[in-house]
């Protein structure tokens, strides 16, 4: 065989947002992209992490979940890399298959964002194996860079294997934005019942790549592909920009090594990730965030808790008081940047609302907040991991 580089999608998840009865979205979304035509009815399965409801295709392999609680936490479709290849091979056959291209669109125009996305690199027929990179890092002949070229470190690299020889080796922490995985395809693919099986037997080496990019890197993915103009070849490309410019093998003179050159070719131009387009904070939103997960709240919590119905409501009445001849003695005194934070709130807010509007989008803010505090704590121990 000649050389050869494959870029492709290993796994991924998606959030969908929801404004409605959930339950009628995850039908449309069943319907849009042919689960019930490509693989069969739909079972009961069981929700992962924060959510509670949960139907699955393929044996649970592909897994729809949704919260019968909070319409915060949006809709989550979860591919597993098996679920994946058949929902996209089987599609193939019956003349149903939705090419990433046009699942990109689709994602988009619901305006959902990737949650995790794996992007895997193979490189068959290469004149290097696994272990021939391990022992380059382990001289310090080989280095890895990160996205802004900095050395990584030697304990973020964790090394496994099988029967006494060096299969693959990991960069950086689960529950990081980016962790990179790098092992022997060939290894895993060469065992009985192996989906790939003959083309491991073929191949002299098959070493993967493999990116996983959660988080802010994983929502700020669709946005990007929606860019330009998207066909196979050009996301084939942009895959391969994610994963040669999140990370480097460099050698001593901090050049690229033979292969990530390679890489970077066939990448033709694409780059890295971009970062999320920043949001401009509305200074009344974050005001009343600060009251109430801390600052006056949590001295109205105290005040409650010290002295009952009674004391909140003359703590109140107080504070009515308070603030209602402001610069008097005894009274509020308004500080000097008063006016023109008055102004910056005016401005952002040019139809500004009823308070209640605002107490309620801050409350969801918060709400999201501690969601994704709690997602990112889930992944951290989340280990599953679909080797195909």
């Amino acid at each position: 065989m000649t050389r050869q580089i494959f870029a492709k999608v290993d796994q991924c998840t998606v959030n969908f947002p929801v404004s409605d009865e959930p339950f009628e979205i995850v039908k449309k979304i069943i319907k849009d992209l042919h689960f019930e035509d490509i693989l069969g009815d739909d079972s009961k399965v069981k929700a992962l992490n924060h959510y509670d409801e949960a139907i699955g295709f393929y044996n649970g392999q592909i897994k729809i979940m949704w919260s019968s609680k909070s319409l915060s936490q949006g809709i989550m479709l979860y591919f597993t890399a098996t679920g994946l290849r058949a929902w996209q091979d089987i599609g193939r056959l019956q003349n149903m298959r939705m090419d990433w291209p046009k699942f990109i669109a689709y994602l988009a125009g619901k305006s959902a964002h990737f949650t995790r996305l794996d992007v895997a690199v193979d490189v068959l027929d290469y004149p290097f194996e696994v272990e021939d990179l391990f022992k380059d890092l382990q001289e310090q002949k080989m280095l890895v860079l990160d996205a802004i070229k900095r050395t990584r470190k030697s304990d973020s690299q964790k090394f496994f294997g099988e029967n006494q020889k060096i299969t693959g080796f990991t960069v950086g922490s689960r529950s990081s934005n980016c962790f990179l995985r790098v092992y022997n395809k060939k290894i895993e693919q060469s065992r009985d019942n192996a989906p790939y099986i003959d083309l491991a037997r073929t191949c002299k080496t098959w070493t993967r790549f493999e990116g996983e990019f959660k988080h802010d890197k994983a929502k700020a993915i669709i946005p990007d592909l929606m860019k330009n103009k998207l066909d196979n070849k050009v996301f084939s490309q942009k895959l391969l920009g994610y994963l040669v410019n999140q990370w480097s093998f460099v050698n001593q003179s901090k050049e690229l090594i033979s292969i990530w050159q390679d890489l970077k070719d066939k990448a033709n131009g694409a780059e890295k990730i971009p970062p999320l387009e920043p949001k401009l904070n509305n200074r009344l939103i974050s005001l009343l965030k600060w009251f109430l997960t801390g600052g006056a709240g949590g001295v109205f919590y105290r005040i409650s808790k010290l002295f009952g119905e009674v004391g909140r409501n003359d703590f109140l009445e107080f504070m009515f008081e308070y603030v209602s001849k402001p610069n008097t003695i005894k009274h509020f005194s308004v500080p000097s940047n008063m006016e023109k934070d008055l102004e910056l709130i005016k401005a952002q807010n040019p139809n500004i609302k009823t308070v209640k509007a605002y107490l309620a989008q801050t409350v969801k803010e918060i709400e999201q907040e501690k969601e994704n505090d709690l997602d990112m704590k889930k992944e951290a121990n989340h280990a599953h991991q679909a080797n195909d």
